[in-house]
């Protein structure tokens, strides 16, 4: 398949997932990564507003932050097969999801 192939396939079963298993089963409502209109920013106000509202109330406010440096780039491509499993994807999306991990190679310029 040509690059533009493999972009318009992966788009369709984006599509696919949004309306069918993640109807079913959402992503968790504090999740920003992936969902339309959620970034960094929305993350971000989010927590200024808890933070800011704690302190008002003269309450202890304790945060922690992770960022794992190539976090999905890691994760084992069995992780992921089990994860889209228990989410309840059918077979042939799986499949083809992790027929897309195992060939697909990156170039860089």
């Amino acid at each position: 398949f040509s690059r533009n192939e493999v972009r318009q396939m992966e788009k369709a079963v984006d599509n696919y997932i949004r309306m069918t298993v993640l109807e079913r089963v959402p992503l968790h409502p504090q999740q920003h990564a992936y969902r339309a209109g959620r970034s960094t920013e929305t993350a971000l106000h989010e927590l200024t507003s808890i933070l800011r509202k704690t302190l008002e109330e003269k309450e202890t406010a304790v945060c922690a932050f992770l960022d794992i440096a190539g976090a999905f780039d890691n994760t084992s491509h069995e992780a992921i097969r089990v994860a889209l499993e228990e989410r309840g994807l059918d077979g042939t999306t799986i499949r083809w999801a992790c027929n897309l991990l195992s060939t697909r190679s990156v170039e860089t310029e």
